[in-house]
């Protein structure tokens, strides 16, 4: 199984890392716009560095992305949605509206792939916890 991890960022770099720890069970590809972060994150963890959206998403089976803001996934979106083969399943753990996340579900469904907004938020302190978000209001 191919898992493309785009997203290197706070969060994504420890999901990759986890899923690396795992590798005899899948193929792992990686991808971040930062100059050589996807080659430093492969360096520490194995896997493959991906050089665009589309190259990282083109096989995989599962798809995660952990971005900063709307504007990021979009971004991503129109890199991303031509490229994923049908069936595949996009996780989007990034921190975005649930107006957006309904609006890429709605690409990706006519992409015949599938979308699960599963968004991460902290609290103001860590104490409070890590909350799931579904994409509704």
């Amino acid at each position: 199984m191919r898992i493309a991890v785009l997203g290197l960022g706070r969060m994504g770099w420890h999901m990759a890392a986890h899923l690396s720890s795992h590798a005899d069970a899948h193929e792992l590809v990686v991808f971040d716009v930062v100059d050589g972060l996807a080659g430093r994150w492969v360096d520490e963890n194995g896997g493959e560095v991906a050089d665009s959206v589309a190259s990282a998403v083109t096989g995989a089976e599962f798809v995660i992305t952990s971005l900063p803001a709307d504007r990021e996934l979009e971004t991503v979106a129109d890199d991303l949605v031509p490229a994923i083969d049908a069936g595949a399943v996009w996780v989007d753990h990034s921190t975005t509206s649930a107006r957006l996340a309904r609006a890429v579900g709605e690409r990706l469904t006519a992409a015949d792939a599938h979308f699960l907004d599963a968004c991460l938020r902290w609290g103001r302190r860590r104490t409070q916890g890590c909350a799931h978000c579904d994409g509704r209001r």
